[in-house]
């Protein structure tokens, strides 16, 4: 699993990956990443509010992203959880 050396790095990474389905043609994708970064709100509910968002994403676009967005988008993911269930 990547690790992120501050939430602002895992925010970057959130939002060039949100560019990069967008980019793939998986607009609606990157619109939920974006809603779901905009959920932090500094507080555990916040935190699960993106990896819901993560989640949505994972499950609709799973199979149809590219394995390099596929591996940001997992270890993002994961990073998220582990802030949500900490």
């Amino acid at each position: 699993m990547k690790t992120y050396a501050s939430s602002a790095e895992l925010f970057e990474s959130a939002r060039r990956l949100a560019s990069q389905m967008s980019s793939e043609g998986n607009e609606a994708a990157a619109k939920e990443i974006l809603r779901g970064i905009q959920a932090v709100n500094g507080l555990t509910d916040g935190w699960a509010l993106f990896l819901e968002s993560l989640d949505r994403v994972n499950e609709a676009q799973g199979e149809s992203i590219s394995n390099g967005a596929s591996n940001e988008l997992q270890s993002i993911r994961a990073a998220v959880r582990k802030a949500v269930y900490r």
